[in-house]
């Protein structure tokens, strides 16, 4: 099988992965949980947030620097709505492919690559130019090497070329 082409692979290691979802959110809870997280000067590397109008529950996913993350919990503990689950991972890493020029074989590939190398996804997003995974830490390696199969990068022949590559940067 011939390898996708893309111009580029980044990853983003020493994340936290902040997870909550509310039952009987407010309407502008996202709105609300972002203002805090501006006050305090947290930076983001990743936001997803899904609303379901008709059930009136929201989930809110970030990941930001993992000396903030327990702080960044805290702000979503601090919101005055029924909370019914919260979580995070104290020890992520985002890694990110690009451009995928809006390809599902990419996406496609991605999920089959980190499935079939039993590496767990704690979240997905997808841009117009990037698709980009959460995924613990202890399997950045893994993760690194898995994506050369069924990706080519021009930069980078082998994993090996983007160690070397990442390292000097």
């Amino acid at each position: 099988m011939d390898r996708i082409k893309l111009g580029g692979l980044k990853i983003l290691d020493g994340r936290a992965y902040v997870a909550a979802s509310f039952r009987d959110a407010a309407d502008l809870l996202g709105a609300r949980c972002l203002s805090l997280i501006v006050t305090e000067k947290i930076n983001l590397s990743l936001l997803i947030q899904f609303v379901h109008e008709k059930k009136r529950e929201q989930l809110i996913s970030f990941c930001t620097e993992t000396a903030v993350g327990h702080q960044s919990l805290s702000i979503l503990k601090s919101l005055d709505v029924d909370q019914f689950s919260m979580a995070m991972s104290s020890d992520t890493a985002i890694l990110s492919v690009f451009p995928h020029e809006k390809k599902p074989e990419v996406a496609g590939a991605i999920f089959e690559v980190f499935h079939r190398n039993n590496i767990p996804l704690e979240g997905i997003a997808s841009s117009p130019s990037a698709i980009s995974v959460v995924f613990n830490s202890g399997y950045q390696q893994k993760a690194i090497e898995s994506v050369f199969e069924p990706f080519e990068f021009p930069s980078y022949g082998s994993p090996f070329e983007w160690h070397a590559a990442y390292r000097g940067r």
